[in-house]
């Protein structure tokens, strides 16, 4: 009888380092690439007593306004070997390279390492297995590296308060934490919400919308704004609390 498959996708958002599986490793978890080195490596090793398949897929990489990955295909990113087998205990190479001449904007990509069930054997057990899939994501830069970005969009009502992380840089940035900080008149802090954040890619936005605590929503007059990047200094904006933002 035929094993039931679950797969489990790891989003990886690190900067550096080696991703953890059940089964495999793959190292490293971000690859940057420049107009002097085209290709890069990734290594997997099988850390289980079976043998290892893996599949190698590669994608052009973009976000949603609201912070959704979007893959599309692309003849840009090249992946080899796409068909992967590992004894255990052992390791192999995967190159990785673009062929997309320098842009304004740095370029994007995501390649994906993802296990494939193994060889069934004649009369095995009925067993629940999790196969794992690691996205990596590729990073090329552009012809000029330029490092900003701005809170804009800054807006409240119905008790809620909108406003957009927009990066104006031509590579990307990692939001850490959005601070939203609710004062009084005289700048007496009466709330704080924190929300923590992701990849902001080159040229793009992120849209952030935070619920206004209701019962201390009606005392503010100012909503200050804080946002921590990898960059060196936050990203600060205000707002005057509009009269009637904070009805439901």
């Amino acid at each position: 009888m035929r094993g039931l498959l679950l797969i489990s996708l790891i989003g990886v958002a690190a900067l550096a380092g080696t991703a953890q599986a059940s089964s495999f490793t793959v190292n490293p978890i971000r690859i940057d690439l420049d107009q002097t080195s085209r290709s890069g490596m990734l290594t997997v090793k099988n850390d289980s007593a079976e043998p290892l398949r893996v599949q190698v897929t590669a994608f052009a990489w973009s976000q949603s306004a609201t912070g959704e990955v979007v893959l599309a295909d692309s003849k840009d990113v090249i992946a080899f070997p796409g068909l992967v087998e590992i004894a255990p205990g052992a390791e192999k190479k995967i190159r990785v390279g673009v062929k997309a001449p320098a842009s304004a904007i740095e370029q994007t990509y995501r390649v994906f390492v993802e296990e494939l069930p193994g060889m069934q054997q004649p009369g095995g057990k009925t067993e629940v297995r999790v196969l794992t899939k690691f996205g990596v994501p590729v990073f090329v830069a552009p012809t000029k590296i330029v490092r900003s970005a701005r809170v804009s969009g800054v807006a409240a009502s119905g008790g809620k308060l909108a406003f957009s992380v927009e990066n104006t840089g031509t590579v990307s940035t990692i939001v850490k934490t959005v601070t939203v900080i609710g004062r009084d008149a005289r700048q007496v802090e009466l709330f704080q919400r924190a929300q923590s954040g992701w990849y902001v890619l080159g040229g793009g936005k992120r849209d952030y919308q935070l619920e206004l605590p209701a019962d201390r929503c009606g005392e503010a007059a100012q909503l200050a704004i804080e946002v921590v990047t990898d960059q060196n200094q936050p990203i600060r904006a205000e707002l005057a609390l509009p009269a009637g933002a904070c009805a439901r």
